[in-house]
């Protein structure tokens, strides 16, 4: 099943979802973190329809998230929860869990 969840969003984009930003200029490594999140994603049917994935490429926009210190970064509407590597599908499930649960709270590595 390819859900196709990764998209670019104009400002405001799918109001409610939760955005699952993905932020590097699309490195291989950045690739594989945003088909990470979707493959974690399409494990996760019950939740997934609450996510969208952005990928952030502008480096003007990556260098407004704060905490970043290296790429490729993940940001769960904003909050930045991993950055400098690629995280194991245990973790982002455990990530996307919480964020689907109590959306107002990111788990900050």
């Amino acid at each position: 099943m390819n859900m196709n969840l990764t998209r670019t969003l104009e400002p405001g984009g799918h109001l409610g979802a939760i955005r699952v930003e993905v932020l590097g200029p699309g490195c291989p490594r950045c690739e594989r973190l945003a088909q990470r999140v979707e493959c974690v994603l399409e494990q996760l049917p019950a939740i997934a329809g609450r996510f969208v994935i952005v990928k952030v490429q502008s480096w003007t926009e990556m260098l407004s998230y704060e905490g970043v210190r290296a790429l490729p970064a993940l940001a769960l509407d904003g909050q930045v929860v991993c950055w400098g590597r690629v995280p194991s599908v245990e973790e982002l499930a455990g990530w996307l869990i919480n964020a689907e649960r109590n959306p107002s709270a990111a788990t900050a590595e």
